[in-house]
């Protein structure tokens, strides 16, 4: 649901030092462009489904490893898993271990392959509003980036790993995408009226908490100007509704205790008085355990790198410094590239304190989001080219817009694609 106009906001101060603020409609196409829906459609059909059929294709019919087998047996069950409890991943499990289709940990392990299909979805989106932010206003270039881009995270081992397994961190990527996605459009049109988005991402934050909140915690900075930003010009009512979204993800907590009441096979923790609750919750019998694999902070940060260079390649990385420029030069994207840079270092920083990064699994599942943070940056450097060779030929042509995109940003969206499609490669072995 995209409005036909965004507002512009002029703050006038009264002499008792009251803010008033006029709105005056500008048209969205200025940010947005023209838009072809069938286009998109079919781009949101090829970023889930390539992926997903990729997943289900090499998922684990077994219990996989590490913690696996615990989780799978929470969700089959109802279980109450290790601290922090993980109920919204016990509930999506018990969903799909309904499918007759196989092991129960093959329906389990679908289960997160279709969340992380999901979020390829979501991130793509995202991908292209910064995109047309910056001020690349032809489909096939947007979109085609956009997939491309998509295709370049969930093909990557560190993404698909996540995706064949019974696990939380595919869930957890596809909570968090959804927030980074409902930020990144809110920015795109800011100042605006409508803040459902901000609405959205509440609920799906106050979800990703539920499920694992240090990862989620980890976006609070990325998040955090926005949401100030329409405290200040909206008032805290605005604030208050997004409050409630976000509790009303947290209440999935209630599961925790309803369920430990009943004696269940599984109950790691015991969650039946606030002592309890809040023990497991608070994942305080994890916390201590990072510090048998933790050495010197530059280390963990090198490791962190390494994986990222071997998921996503170091060409990606250095593109992804020129993208953080690129984007915080640029007018109408600049606090859209504010918000994937602090997605980009925090979850850096917060991976590299926790240790034991280098041939760990689950250390690849705290790093989705910032492999999503990652691509979109490196993206933006492709939407600037193809925003210069736009500018030229409107000056060779006198044409405020061409009919067809710039031959550049043609290329540059079928390079996308190509090393997207080529991530399938390496990520399948």
């Amino acid at each position: 649901s995209q409005p036909d106009a965004c507002w512009t906001a002029r703050h006038v101060e009264s002499s008792d030092s009251a803010v008033r603020r006029s709105y005056a409609p500008r048209p969205m196409a200025r940010v947005l462009g023209d838009r072809d829906g069938s286009l998109d459609r079919v781009a949101w059909i090829l970023a889930g489904f390539v992926p997903f059929f990729a997943y289900v294709a090499t998922a684990s019919g077994f219990a996989f490893w590490l913690d696996s087998g615990e989780l799978r047996a929470a969700g089959v069950d109802l279980d109450i898993a290790h601290p922090p409890g993980h109920p919204l991943s016990s509930l999506v499990s018990r969903a799909f271990a309904f499918l007759p289709i196989g092991p129960l940990a093959f329906r389990v392990a679908v289960g997160q392959a279709a969340c992380a299909a999901i979020a390829g979805v979501v991130f793509h989106r995202a991908v292209v509003t910064t995109r047309r932010a910056q001020g690349v206003r032809h489909d096939a270039v947007a979109v085609g980036t956009g997939l491309g881009a998509s295709w370049l995270v969930t093909l990557s081992y560190g993404f698909w790993i996540q995706a064949v397994r019974p696990e939380v961190y595919a869930l957890e990527a596809m909570v968090l995408a959804v927030v980074l996605e409902r930020v990144v459009a809110l920015e795109a049109r800011w100042p605006t009226l409508d803040l459902a988005p901000l609405h959205h991402a509440g609920l799906a934050f106050g979800l990703g908490l539920a499920n694992h909140h240090f990862m989620a915690l980890l976006t609070v900075p990325a998040v955090l100007p926005t949401v100030v930003r329409v405290w200040r010009a909206r008032g805290t009512r605005a604030i208050a509704i997004s409050a409630g979204a976000v509790l009303g993800g947290l209440s999935t907590y209630v599961y925790l205790p309803l369920r430990a009441s009943t004696a269940p096979p599984m109950d790691l923790g015991h969650p039946t008085d606030p002592s309890r609750f809040f023990w497991v919750v608070s994942a305080r019998a994890l916390q201590s355990t990072h510090a048998l694999e933790r050495g010197p902070l530059a280390i963990r940060l090198m490791d962190v790198t390494v994986a990222l260079a071997e998921n996503l390649h170091v060409v990606t990385l250095l593109a992804a410094l020129a993208g953080a420029y690129v984007l915080v030069r640029a007018d109408g994207a600049r606090r859209i590239g504010r918000v994937w840079s602090a997605t980009a270092l925090f979850g850096v920083r917060g991976r590299a304190m926790l240790g034991f990064v280098s041939g760990n699994p689950d250390a690849l599942g705290y790093l989705m989001p910032t492999l999503f943070a990652i691509v979109a940056l490196a993206a933006s450097v492709f939407g600037a080219v193809t925003v210069l060779a736009a500018a030229e030929a409107e000056q060779a042509t006198l044409s405020p817009r061409p009919s067809r995109p710039p031959l550049v940003g043609a290329v540059l969206a079928l390079v996308t694609l190509a090393a997207g499609a080529w991530q399938h490669r390496a990520g399948a072995a």
